[in-house]
């Protein structure tokens, strides 16, 4: 391929990024419609506040669930409303499972999403996912994930990603589990379900979540007294190069039993585009305790004591769109968190 050539086909790709963004309002969110926690504030590239390991964050970072010593699993339902429409119900059913090995953490998932709303137009799409974790170091975790879908158009490709734990921090005593992550997400080809776009409407939708998009957001403990905990997030991510969203998370545990999640984000195109919503979301969790009994099967394989998160969420999309979550997240067994025996010599 000659010089010329070469430089012809690096114009054009370029003139693509930057003349071919125009996805359909609300897009970017279709895969953070799959959870209650999802659609409140673990969106964030560093696992939110508070880092709960949830599977539905790999599709915002494959690494987040790389010190997750326990399986996994994930159950949830969303509806979306809009009494404006004359189609005015959507829903997304998502399940999602986790399993922890010597060499790494393996995640799966699968969301179907049928969103037929006038004001928010995403198609029929069914997603499968799976994901590996793993720590290189004690502050150190990485993950790849791969993607593929179909319904009213298919998609496949990759997403990579990282998380940094600082822990905590000598110049900022106050902060502690201090975490930093980014990701690349959307390497291949978007899901199109071929509608209007809210960037030209006389021109064709192109693909969401947008493809090559990367991310990178810090997360943190601020407050951690009298059984609360506090934490904060906040990410900033570039879809296709073209757009900017920022997503803040604020997440408070009251006696490891009560969660309260909120967030809020700013799409700059649908601000500029008028097509934005600025309310925040908001989600509520109880974690209850699961005591089997010594001969049931989950006694037999190590989980005598597991634990149920329910979970409901709230958020308002564009043009007056209601989204209600509701799910289950449930860890079977206990994280380790006892230090390792070491023996010099036996005794005699």
């Amino acid at each position: 391929m000659t010089k010329k050539n070469i430089s012809l086909l690096v114009i054009s790709t370029f003139c693509t990024f930057l003349f071919a963004y125009n996805p359909p309002a609300s897009g970017e969110v279709l895969y953070e419609l799959s959870t209650p926690v999802s659609l409140a504030s673990a969106s964030s590239v560093a696992g939110g506040g508070l880092w709960n390991e949830n599977t539905a964050q790999i599709v915002i970072n494959p690494s987040l669930l790389a010190t997750e010593q326990r399986m996994v699993g994930n159950i949830a339902y969303t509806a979306l409303i809009n009494s404006n429409d004359e189609d005015s119900y959507g829903q997304s059913v998502y399940a999602g499972a986790s399993i922890p090995t010597q060499y790494g953490v393996f995640t799966s998932s699968v969301q179907w999403a049928y969103i037929p709303l006038d004001s928010v137009y995403l198609g029929n799409s069914c997603t499968l996912r799976g994901a590996y974790s793993k720590d290189i170091t004690d502050n150190l975790f990485v993950g790849a994930g791969l993607y593929g879908g179909f319904g009213s158009d298919w998609s496949l490709g990759f997403d990579l990603g990282f998380l940094y734990n600082f822990g905590s921090l000598n110049k900022i005593p106050f902060l502690s589990d201090v975490r930093w992550g980014g990701s690349l997400t959307g390497i291949g080809k978007s899901y199109n379900p071929e509608t209007t776009g809210y960037v030209d409407a006389d021109d064709s939708t192109t693909g969401i979540p947008s493809m090559f998009t990367p991310r990178t957001g810090v997360a943190a403990t601020v407050l951690n007294v009298n059984k609360v905990k506090m934490g904060l997030s906040a990410d900033v991510s570039f879809p296709t190069f073209q757009n900017v969203i920022f997503d803040s998370g604020l997440q408070v545990e009251i006696a490891d039993f009560l969660y309260v999640n909120g967030g809020w984000e700013f799409n700059l195109r649908e601000t500029l585009h008028d097509v934005a919503s600025y309310l925040p979301s908001v989600s509520v969790s109880m974690k209850f305790g699961i005591a089997s009994k010594d001969d049931s099967y989950l006694a037999e394989h190590g989980w005598s004591e597991s634990e149920i998160v329910p979970t409901v969420a709230y958020r308002e999309l564009t043009n007056d769109t209601q989204v209600f979550s509701s799910g289950v997240s449930m860890y079977l067994g206990l994280p380790d968190t006892a230090a390792p025996e070491i023996t010099l010599w036996e005794e005699e």
